[in-house]
């Protein structure tokens, strides 16, 4: 985008959808190819700021118009910076639960806030305003956030990888059908950028603290007792867990499907996910890596319930490296469609249409890289030199489901469907075609899975394997129920 007077052009694909890998029990015609659209951008010396289009972005400012896309400009003068201090600083000034949290106007909480915001948020080239009520901005590839660390400083971003794991298959015979992100509907990142939700002030305000915001809790990884052990209450303070985990070895990835639903979520505070872990170290000597991937519903986080694609990486064991998504310096994206923490559908339906769609992580085996593939987008990676033990291999793989509430008494919060494996496909939860890669870069199943369970009569899992959908397990459950017993 041109950046002296006059005015410079700027072209968007605005398309209804984009395809993903997913699954349903019937097929669609495919969507038409998408429109090109030019957009202008008229103004002086103007860039893509943070105005909201209900206030004037400050001197300076322009505007930039497409068929069901929403963009703002600010002037590069005192205009935007001023337009948010002041409009900030008026927030503040109403006060409100922001205004009893961080320190009211002018305080040093306020002051971090602003910084936070500033380094997540980067100057978008364009932005998107999505149904769902997220902003999607376009971000120069070269300035994301993961160029923030010192470790990246000198790093070439790896456009693509040197090559895939041999063996990728789906032997399903349930037809498939496109997932869409909801941003979609109205926009579509230019090449050499990236789709990154921003981040607003409120969603900041809603975490326990500035400092915590976008992070897990330390020792965030399952507390792992076997389905066949007793029932052992309160042993994971308020995590809940269902799931597999592949004998300790030497893993350079893994590839699986996950069932999408959307479930009910009790408490804001709680949160629901089915996700896949590849880890290394240990919490007692604060060295833990982990590398993590799936689909949640997190009303703190996201402000909404609906059904989201996340990421999360640690190499200190939930400490202080790490993150949700793109909220810290660590993932490099290379992919200019996919948003990381957009919301997706469809999502199943109980007695109904399912749907799912396949994570692929895999370390290159060139490069060293761990790279992330869901669906048919390649989005990008994790660099080796983030990482201490994750630099070389894994030694555990885990897939499963996880709710999380603070509340000391039982929660009504679901796990999957929420319903308990037993009742199979169509109404539980699954995961399918759980595979691994190993040293040859082969995915194949794993040896054997243990099946661990923290509370079984809130949330379980079970396994099995067959020909079209190799080893696969059901997890999940309503939460409170009589059969649910001991504190959370």
């Amino acid at each position: 985008m041109g950046r002296g007077r006059g005015q410079g052009r700027l072209l968007l694909l605005l398309l209804p959808s984009s395809p993903s890998s997913s699954s349903s029990s019937s097929s669609p015609p495919p969507p038409p190819p998408p429109l090109l659209h030019p957009l202008t951008l008229a103004g002086r010396r103007g860039r893509v700021g943070h105005a909201r289009p209900h206030v004037g972005a400050g001197a300076g400012a322009g505007a930039l118009h497409g068929e069901g896309l929403r963009l703002a400009v600010s002037g590069e003068g005192k205009g935007g910076g001023a337009w948010r201090r002041r409009w900030l600083g008026g927030w503040w000034a109403r006060g409100g639960h922001g205004r009893d949290a961080w320190g009211g106007e002018g305080g040093a909480g306020a002051g971090r806030l602003l910084d936070l915001l500033r380094q997540l948020n980067k100057a978008p080239l364009a932005s998107a305003e999505s149904p769902d009520g997220d902003i999607i901005d376009c971000i120069d590839i070269y300035k994301q956030p993961a160029f923030d660390d010192p470790l990246l400083e000198n790093h070439t971003i790896q456009m693509r990888p040197s090559d895939h794991p041999k063996g990728l298959h789906d032997d399903s015979k349930v037809s498939a059908r496109p997932i869409t992100q909801t941003w979609h509907q109205n926009g579509k990142c230019p090449e050499n950028t990236i789709p990154i939700r921003r981040i607003k002030e409120e969603d900041v305000l809603r975490a326990s603290s500035i400092g915590r915001y976008g992070k897990k809790m330390p020792r965030s990884i399952p507390k792992l007792i076997s389905v066949d052990d007793p029932v052992k209450p309160g042993v994971t303070s308020g995590h809940k867990y269902a799931i597999a985990a592949a004998p300790e070895d030497k893993y350079y990835g893994t590839k699986t499907n996950f069932n999408l639903w959307q479930p009910t979520i009790s408490k804001n505070k709680d949160f629901s996910l089915a996700q896949l872990w590849i880890s290394k170290g240990s919490y007692s000597n604060n060295d833990l890596n982990t590398i993590e991937v799936g689909w949640q519903v997190y009303p703190e986080l996201y402000r909404d319930s609906n059904t989201r694609i996340f990421i999360y990486w640690t190499r200190d064991g939930y400490q202080r490296t790490g993150c949700y998504n793109l909220n810290c310096p660590g993932f490099i994206q290379t992919n200019n469609q996919f948003a990381i923490g957009g919301s997706i559908s469809p999502v199943s339906s109980y007695g109904g249409s399912q749907f799912d769609i396949d994570i692929l992580i895999w370390k290159d085996p060139k490069g060293g890289n761990w790279w992330l593939q869901v669906g048919s987008y390649v989005v990008g990676y994790w660099p080796s030199s983030i990482f201490s033990y994750l630099a070389d291999s894994a030694s555990s793989v885990m897939w499963g489901g996880e709710v999380y509430s603070p509340n000391p008494v039982q929660t009504s919060t679901q796990m999957g469907s929420g319903h308990f494996p037993e009742e199979g496909f169509g109404k539980a939860s699954y995961i399918r075609n759980i595979q691994v890669v190993g040293s040859s870069n082969i995915l194949k199943s794993p040896d054997n899975v243990d099946l661990l369970s923290s509370q079984q009569g809130c949330y379980n899992v079970q396994n099995g394997t067959n020909r079209n959908w190799g080893t696969y397990i059901y997890y999940g459950g309503p939460g409170k129920n009589p059969n649910c017993v001991g504190k959370n």
